[in-house]
């Protein structure tokens, strides 16, 4: 199937019968142009009843259109063509009489002999004689209850005490007006209107009105054909009301009806007390005419022109053409196919069109189509697929374990999977194993072992786990970046500050975590000119986060150090090391720049510098900047705002030694406020077992004298901080007794 690009239509259509045969897609034509000319040679005064048989969205009424087509100018000298569609009619006071008074009129109008124009005058007289009927008729069940209990209640109350005699008057009048308000003015005109008729016509029978048409009807001209379409919209009151009414002049000469209509429904809603609807059909209609199913080819070929609307939104960037054939040839057309319904069709490229906006980069376009499918042909199917997603996710599925007898992701619920099995049909099987790869069609309890498959993540799969409620949600899940945000974040060369506006804008819109667990990923698309400028934005970036943040990813600084590693390995070891150098300096990311340079001269130590960015000679000249940094930080005061302090304090200390230079740890220290020393502390907290936690009392005195902190934390106002911060507070100065206590033991020894 080829797919045409170009700008979309709009999403509405309307799906609108068709009225001329230039528009017919599916060969309707010959098979319309055929009864309008049996209609046509059809010489006989005798009546006939056609019934135009289909399924809902088959297209009845572009056949009934087709065949008024062809009718007109080929019928026009002796033929009478009459439209009523009595869903128009439905829930008024007279469809009968709305019926016969179409028929009339139109007479009138198309035929001026004498004959024709008292033929419309008996159709008339025959819609004033159902006026009546149609008046009486409806009287609701419920009026009737009303009316009856209330009379019950007031004719009891009477025999009672005088008090309860006042209420029961309220209650006569009030059921006989409920009983009789509703309908008594519409009796009473169809009385009056109907006997004004009857007298100025010699008070007729309904038998003599019949009579004098029929005389009538055989001497005018013309055949009158009656298309009556929508019969199956009705209530069934009305439906068998309709029925009534064609079967009362259905034998009258020259009227040929055409009625479409779905002949299962039909039959069901004319079922009566043990009788056969379509026994009733039968005896009414003469000439029973299914529609074909539309040929395959013809179909397959609407579909085509149709999903072209679709397709047509997708960038050839996104769109896999070799994947889109594996699906379509692997069910996806049969379900079209094997329902031969248009209007499915429509509704279903409608959906697609209406709702690709939306999605259109948060999903994957094949994946999306596949299940908005699923959602028109098997709309159980797409509930259970939502709500049981460890069935087609398997161990991609983060819930597995909660909803399922093991990780191996077996359901719990046997009425599932007996759902699914009554649901899938083969079209259907094969497509669900196209975009479920864990799903097992023969047995759902126990899906694929497929494990979990990267592409599925940057091709925005239905079967990962992290956009499958994208599908259904049709929007982005909480905390999702929009794709056309992260797209241009890694394909387009932004400046410093242009990339800095987006990763703050993240920050606030909490996707930051989303946006750099996807990064990965992309990392060789790149900009190559702009990943100068993207490293030095997740430098400053990674200080306004600790490595105990806990916003759904473990240690931030840690992934943006495996993130700027791969970018400076892209520029090779002589332009990364000046990047990196640069970094280090003028970046605000104080805990990054130790991490960085900790972590490169670690490998050196360790001899694993095959994977080095840097040569290691540059090591010592890393270090360098780190403390130039540490000692400039300082003195601006900006030193103190690293969020994690511990860390970067160990390294100036043991970096600065190593090089020669003095260290102002201490004044540091002394200058940093009672919170935010507080703060510095519990970077020594470190959990243990059974939620447990310690305080490492030996790292601290590394860098810090705890004699001096514990001087200063004694004379705290306790009520000033929360109890995480009193909890700190208490654990340091028991490991610091701890401490001391060991020491003095030592001594004594």
């Amino acid at each position: 199937m080829n797919v045409t690009k170009s700008q979309p239509p709009h999403p509405f259509n309307a799906g609108m019968p068709i009225e001329f045969p230039d528009q017919d897609k599916l060969g309707r034509n010959k098979f319309a142009e055929n009864i309008a000319n049996k209609i046509i040679a059809y010489d006989d005064t005798d009546p006939i009843v056609i019934g135009i048989y289909g399924d809902w969205g088959f297209g009845k009424t572009s056949v009934l259109n087709l065949v008024k087509h062809y009718l007109q100018p080929k019928g026009s000298n002796n033929l009478i063509l009459i439209d009523f569609n009595p869903w128009l009619y439905s829930n008024t006071e007279q469809p009968i009489g709305h019926f016969f008074s179409k028929i009339g009129k139109t007479i009138g109008l198309k035929d001026k002999s004498e004959q024709a124009r008292k033929s419309a005058a008996f159709f008339e007289e025959l819609s004033n004689y159902c006026g009546v009927i149609t008046a009486i008729i409806p009287i609701s069940l419920m009026r009737i209850l009303w009316t009856v209990l209330c009379l019950i209640i007031s004719i009891t109350t009477l025999s009672y005490s005088p008090i309860l005699k006042l209420f029961s008057i309220p209650l006569i009048v009030i059921a006989l007006l409920s009983g009789l308000a509703v309908w008594s003015k519409r009796v009473t005109d169809a009385f009056k209107n109907y006997y004004v008729n009857r007298m100025r016509r010699k008070q007729r029978t309904l038998e003599e009105i019949r009579s004098d048409l029929e005389d009538e009807l055989k001497d005018i001209a013309e055949k009158i054909v009656v298309f009556i379409d929508d019969i199956d919209r009705l209530t069934l009151h009305e439906i068998r009301l309709m029925f009534q009414a064609i079967k009362c002049i259905c034998d009258l000469p020259k009227m040929i009806f055409v009625v479409a209509f779905d002949e299962n429904q039909m039959a069901k809603s004319l079922e009566d007390r043990g009788f056969s609807g379509s026994d009733y059909l039968e005896k009414i209609v003469s000439h029973p005419i299914p529609i074909s199913m539309p040929d395959r080819n013809k179909l397959q070929e609407y579909l085509g022109k149709e999903l072209n609307k679709v397709l047509a939104f997708y960038s050839d960037k996104r769109w896999d053409s070799e994947r889109w054939r594996s699906v379509y040839l692997s069910g996806f057309s049969e379900i079209y196919l094997r329902y031969n319904n248009p209007r499915k069709i429509i509704r279903s490229i409608t959906e697609l069109l209406l709702n690709v906006e939306i999605v259109n980069l948060e999903v994957n376009p094949i994946d999306y189509i596949c299940i908005e499918t699923i959602k028109v042909f098997y709309p159980e199917l797409y509930r259970l697929i939502y709500l049981n997603k460890m069935i087609f996710l398997g161990n991609e599925t983060e819930t597995i374990s909660a909803m399922t007898d093991d990780l191996s992701g077996k359901t719990k619920d046997k009425k599932i999977v007996d759902e699914l099995e009554n649901i899938i049909d083969a079209p259907v099987k094969e497509l669900l194993q196209e975009i479920f790869p864990a799903f097992n069609p023969d047995l759902p309890n126990e899906p694929k072992n497929v494990g979990s498959n990267s592409e599925w993540h940057n091709t925005q799969r239905i079967c990962s786990r992290y956009y499958f409620n994208n599908y259904f949600l049709l929007g982005l899940s909480s905390g999702q970046i929009s794709q056309v945000i992260f797209d241009d974040f890694v394909e387009n060369k932004h400046t410093t500050e242009g990339f800095e506006e987006i990763l703050n804008n993240a920050i606030k819109t909490e996707t930051f975590i989303d946006l750099v667990t996807r990064l990965p990923n992309r990392i060789e698309e790149i900009n190559y000119s702009g990943i100068n400028n993207m490293t030095m934005v997740l430098f400053n970036i990674s200080s306004q986060f600790s490595r105990k943040d806990a916003i759904g990813l473990d240690n931030i600084p840690g992934h943006l150090f495996e993130i700027t590693k791969r970018l400076l390995s892209r520029l090779g070891p002589d332009t990364a090391i000046n990047t990196l150098s640069t970094c280090i300096r003028s970046s605000s990311g104080i805990y990054l720049s130790s991490y960085f340079v900790a972590i490169i001269e670690s490998d050196i130590k360790k001899g694993e510098t095959k994977n080095l960015i840097i040569s290691p000679e540059y090591i010592d000249s890393l270090k360098r900047a780190c403390v130039d940094k540490y000692e400039a930080s300082f003195k601006d005061d900006t030193f103190a705002q690293c969020k994690d302090l511990a860390y970067p304090l160990g390294k100036w200390k043991k970096w600065a030694s190593e090089l020669g230079r003095d260290t102002f740890i201490s004044l540091f220290i002394e200058k940093l406020s009672e919170r935010r020393l507080v703060g510095l502390l519990g970077e020594f907290i470190y959990p243990r077992q059974f939620d447990e936690k310690s305080f490492d009392i030996d790292s601290l005195a590394l860098i810090a004298d705890p004699l001096k902190i514990e001087n200063r934390i004694i004379s705290i106002d306790r009520s000033q901080y929360n109890d995480d911060e009193l909890e700190t507070i208490d654990m340091f100065r028991a490991a610091f007794h701890n401490m001391r206590n060991r020491q003095i033991n030592l001594n004594n020894q």
